[in-house]
């Protein structure tokens, strides 16, 4: 070190090279701590080393992927609370998957009763619209079940995805989903943790595969036989045994992600940015309205601008007033030009974007304009194949609750029938009225077409009973193929073998009555080409 460094150090001064350095570090620190964090730079000049860096270009105004899931969860919610796009999509959604209601069939009256209690005392005629809600909004559901030991009744809780800790999956399969745990409330001294609802399987313990109580049903987790890590892993949190059990049901994840994410996550960047161009037209629009005066006086002194100023702000030109002036005075009404087509065209596009990305057509949500009847019809398939995937997955969850009831009341006694009479099978509606008659005309067709396919030898019959049930399947009828033929051989109706009375009967009848001629006395006589007659 010079003489003139050690000179700068002692005043508190920093050299050229000094600085050059420092700030090098600072600039380096910065693109290091933006590549990482992406969060805004609070200026190299502070020469803070380990500040944040310079925001990636491009980001939005959240960055979901740095997010925790509660701030997923906040987000969601308070965007589905205040845009009318958000909340219209999933109330669309929810109309279209439930539509008039959802329904079950089963064919044994006693199991029937059962069920009907409890879809009774779950409110699950009203409950079902927010289940489906819920499941699109937050992307996961649990629901608790509390079951009444006498006679297996079912009640089912809810837990908000907002205090859910973990989802738990087994330890050798990150898509078998095992256990919620809760986070501690106020004053609590231990987790709660609720045991997934799952069908009961044999456990392998030491090696060796032990058969447990109602295999095949689902059951409780008291009613389960746990495997040796479940007790393991509830030890480490303290616990003996499970708070309870639920069922859990997730959308919009991948198999290694424990967690669902709502429908709205993808958007919701793109749902706050339409709402802040959308605030901002509004605030432009509201000066519209707005106009003034611009009043150029000729050759005339500054003093007598501003006092002819002044009297034209005493007396301002009212609604129908005459304004008299000579040559030296030209007036102009001024309006603004706020240029709000290309803002409308953004939004318009922004809004485009955000419906896309729902899998909602823009002429379902109050662009109708943008398509006619034809174009309307085959833009709605794709909307129509991903509502029916979820109306799908709503039947399953549905289905597997209805099962749960089935089969606790089979364990607490109060039901013994066989396994076919408690087949459930849930009902949903059709999503949209379909074009029968198009519908009916392509199956005539076909049929006519697999006939003569069939009697040339190119298809089985079964084969073309295959091909015709995939085209009936539009009318909502899923036909299982080789039990229709199997049906129909059995309903066929027998022949009945001809008798010795019967064939003496039929003889009988094909000969001629003894005062009846016979059928060639019938037959005129032959003439010639001359008239004349010739033998037959």
């Amino acid at each position: 070190m010079g003489i003139t460094d050690r000179i700068y150090e002692a005043l508190g001064l920093v050299t050229k090279d000094d600085f050059n350095a420092r700030l090098t570090e600072a600039r380096q620190s910065a693109y290091y701590a933006g590549y990482q964090d992406g969060n805004d730079d609070p200026g190299t000049s502070q020469f803070k080393p380990g500040g944040q860096g310079y925001r990636v270009a491009g980001r939005m105004l959240r960055d979901f992927s740095k997010l925790s899931y509660d701030k997923i969860i906040e987000a969601v919610w308070s965007v589905y609370q205040s845009n009318p796009v958000a909340k219209r999509v999933l109330a669309l959604m929810v109309a279209y998957v439930v539509g008039r209601g959802i329904t079950y069939e089963v064919e044994d009256d006693g199991l029937r009763e059962i069920l009907d209690s409890f879809w009774e005392v779950n409110r699950l005629k009203h409950r079902i619209k927010q289940f489906v809600l819920q499941l699109g909004l937050w992307g996961e559901q649990v629901y608790p079940a509390f079951v009444r030991r006498a006679d297996g009744l079912t009640r089912l809780g809810y837990i908000d995805p907002g205090q859910i800790l973990e989802i738990k999956c087994h330890p050798d399969n990150a898509m078998e989903k095992w256990a919620v745990v809760l986070k501690k409330g106020q004053g609590a001294t231990r987790e709660m943790v609720y045991r997934v609802i799952r069908e009961q399987e044999p456990v392998v313990q030491d090696g060796r595969v032990v058969d447990a109580e109602n295999v095949g049903r689902l059951v409780l987790a008291e009613q389960a036989t746990l495997e040796p890590w479940e007790q393991v892993w509830l030890a480490g949190l303290g616990l003996q045994q499970y708070t309870g059990s639920c069922f859990l049901f997730q959308v919009n994840n991948v198999s290694n992600q424990s967690r669902g994410f709502s429908d709205l996550l993808q958007v919701l960047d793109w749902l706050d940015q339409l709402d802040m161009t959308l605030f901002e037209i509004g605030e432009k629009e509201q000066f519209a309205g707005y106009f003034s005066w611009d009043v150029t006086l000729e050759g005339i002194s500054p003093q007598e601008v501003i006092k002819r100023t002044n009297e034209i702000r005493a007396m301002p030109p009212k609604k129908g007033a005459v304004n008299a002036h000579n040559e030296k005075e030209i007036w102009e009404l001024k309006k603004p030009d706020l240029r709000q087509t290309e803002s409308i065209a953004v939004v318009r596009t922004q809004l485009t974007f955000i419906l896309g990305g729902l899998g909602i057509p823009e002429h379902w949500y109050a662009n109708g304009d943008a398509a006619n009847r034809a174009t309307a019809a085959e833009q709605g398939d794709p909307s129509w194949k991903s509502l029916e995937d979820r109306q799908s997955y709503v039947t399953e969850m549905l289905t597997m609750m209805l099962n749960f009831q089935r089969d606790q009341a089979v364990i607490a006694g109060a039901w013994s029938g066989d396994d076919e009479a408690g087949e459930i099978e849930v009902v949903a509606p059709e999503m949209t009225s379909k074009d029968t008659s198009k519908n009916a005309t392509a199956l005539t067709q076909l049929t006519s077409a697999l006939t003569v396919a069939e009697q040339t030898g190119w298809v089985s019959h079964e084969k073309a009973a295959q091909i015709w049930a995939k085209v009936a399947a539009e009318f909502g009828v899923e036909i299982d193929v080789r039990e229709e033929l199997e049906k129909a051989e059995e309903e066929k109706p027998e022949e009945p073998e001809p008798s010795p009375m019967n064939l003496m009967a039929g003889d009988e009848e094909d000969m001629p009555a003894e005062d009846e001629p016979a059928e060639d006395e019938l037959q005129p006589e032959r003439q010639g080409r001359n008239g004349t007659q010739r033998p037959n």
